[in-house]
């Protein structure tokens, strides 16, 4: 099947079609252009991010580390040092796109 721009922005509102799909198809267009940072972006989201990668800004979640208490239930841990607690508290989702696919 050929792919061009505008029926990638028609199937880009259609709920039935998957994220990975349509990177796929714009990884097939993105042949037609010279753009080798676009194109090192689509494959690190088609194939995940290595270990040792930065991811962007978009693929980090931030949450609370806590602990349970058996007579108040999940209560926050109390840490002091500021670096300790971010590193804690957020990370970098390196999965591929159809593997988050999967998860959701």
């Amino acid at each position: 099947m050929i792919f061009n721009l505008q029926q990638l922005k028609r199937d880009c509102t259609k709920p039935e079609i998957k994220v990975y799909e349509l990177l796929r198809r714009t990884k097939v267009l993105s042949r037609k252009f010279e753009d080798p940072e676009f194109k090192e972006w689509i494959e690190k989201e088609l194939n995940g991010y290595g270990k040792d990668v930065n991811v962007p800004d978009y693929r980090i979640i931030k949450g609370e580390p806590k602990g349970w208490n058996p007579y108040r239930g999940w209560i926050p841990w109390v840490i002091d040092n500021s670096s300790k607690q971010k590193k804690l508290s957020q990370r970098g989702i390196n999965q591929s796109i159809g593997e988050l696919e999967q998860l959701v």
